[in-house]
């Protein structure tokens, strides 16, 4: 995915990645606060950019 496109819809992931609501809850929770994505009311999650989800900082010390 690229920087500014939509993610799914909560529901809609439950049924591709076949896994809770709790479980993409907390997913993209962890991406909002690592910068990778940003979560407009009404609207929607988008990406953002770099980050770890996109091949960015890891995170990791080299």
């Amino acid at each position: 995915m690229s920087k500014g496109a939509a993610l799914p819809a909560e529901r809609r992931m439950t049924e591709l990645y076949g896994v809770s609501i709790g479980t993409v809850r907390r997913a993209v929770a962890l991406l909002r606060e690592r910068g990778v994505v940003a979560t407009l009311p009404a609207k929607g999650t988008f990406i953002l950019g770099a980050g770890a989800a996109t091949g960015g900082d890891s995170g990791e010390a080299e």
